[in-house]
């Protein structure tokens, strides 16, 4: 575990795994440690993960002001950027998935994939009644044995209730949650009396309170705007259900997946569950992420020359390690030795590779351009071509 210098906060951080990144993102009241061993060592098999306390939160630093997700995005930014990860999958709980959401709004090209879990985004759900809640009965009446009774005018009543449940009072009462729908962050091995004293300080000390009951910007349009495969993945118990329909409806790519008997703390209590729904949604970005890459070798740039002639500009219509299928400005002969000299993209590199025109001119496509082209395996062009097409 280490610490960094972020936007002038130090921030408490731990990296796991190789491989392409995940970002785990906690949510309010929480800390690196809310992503137990069971979510984080299955993902850290096949990824190179990244965890860390938000500001104000377990061993980072708590200044007086700047909790908005906005605020919390930029220095998800300065992570990305401190740790040079040029693009990253995002994975948040509660606030961290709202985090998760405005910094794909800000910062598209810097995002793979999104997995929202259980977040109440505001532009979607502006207000969260426990009259609404689809538990309400059974879980008000457990917070009635705990001498707890929301408000019925309260405008946040999940910061009350969080409040409520930290004071040194509730210590004992509130371990009553633990492995149930209504399970909350402040247990014995999952912070404790250390993270109900630090989310105290933070609702009394600093302007936590406003800020993250703010939109802070991220409006229905722009949320509309994100591009990303998205997976929402939401309790069957969870108060904010409003919000999975609003992500459904808003974002172009969302699949959405429900946790049976999950309340909005499933990913502590339903640990195999989220962690395989988790890891099969990356493969099939990354599934869809090759394809992809793959439909994009097939248009490269490419120069030919017949040994003893000048370059002819072209353009690659498939590609494969033994050869080139192009389109060519002018008749190839049957049988020629060229050189091809390829650009790679997205890297730009040229490389040079020997070749043999083998077909000519497609005449059940029409195409009196077209010639294939079947590349000589030697030296060190074909070797880098290779390992492009394997990257």
């Amino acid at each position: 575990m280490g610490r960094f210098n972020c936007n002038g906060v130090p921030l408490s951080y731990r990296q796991v795994g190789k491989g392409k990144h995940v970002v785990l993102i906690h949510g309010l009241a929480a800390n690196l440690a809310f992503w137990h061993l069971n979510v984080l060592l299955p993902l850290a098999r096949d990824y190179r993960v990244t965890v860390y306390d938000l500001r104000g939160h377990g061993n980072s630093g708590m200044p007086p002001r700047g909790y908005s997700s906005l605020d919390l995005a930029a220095d998800l930014h300065d992570l990305l950027d401190h740790f040079q990860i040029p693009q990253a999958n995002l994975v948040g709980h509660s606030f961290g998935g709202v985090v998760a959401l405005h910094y794909a709004h800000l910062h598209p090209e810097r995002v793979l994939s999104l997995t929202i879990a259980d977040s109440r985004v505001r532009a979607l759900q502006p207000t969260q009644s426990p009259k609404d809640w689809p538990n309400r009965d059974r879980a008000l009446k457990k917070l009635g044995e705990l001498g707890l009774a929301i408000p019925e005018d309260e405008a946040a009543p999940g910061l009350w209730l969080l409040e409520r449940l930290a004071s040194p009072e509730m210590r004992e009462a509130r371990k009553q949650f633990e492995g149930s729908p209504m399970f909350v962050p402040f247990g014995g091995w999952n912070g404790g009396q250390r993270t109900a004293e630090r989310w105290l300080e933070l609702m009394r000390t600093t302007t936590a309170r406003h800020d993250l009951i703010s939109t802070a910007g991220l409006t229905l349009d722009k949320l509309a705007a994100i591009p990303h495969p998205t997976l929402a993945v939401y309790g069957e118990n969870s108060a904010v259900m409003p919000s999975c329909r609003g992500l459904q409806r808003q974002l172009a790519k969302c699949k959405t997946a429900i946790v049976p008997g999950g309340g909005h703390f499933f990913p502590l209590t339903h640990q195999g569950l989220f962690s395989d729904l988790i890891s099969q949604f990356l493969e099939e970005v990354a599934r869809q992420d090759r394809r992809k890459y793959d439909r994009f070798l097939r248009r490269l740039p490419v120069e030919l020359r017949e040994l003893s002639n000048r370059y002819l500009k072209a353009e690659t219509v498939n590609v494969s390690k033994q050869g080139l299928l192009i389109d060519s400005p002018q008749v190839l002969k049957m049988g020629a030795e060229v050189k091809v000299l390829v650009t790679l993209k997205p890297y730009g590199q040229p490389i040079a590779i020997r070749g043999m025109v083998v077909r000519g001119n497609d005449e059940k496509t029409g195409h009196d351009r077209r010639f294939g082209i079947k590349l000589i395996p030697e030296g060190r062009g074909y070797k880098s071509w290779k390992e492009f097409l394997a990257a």
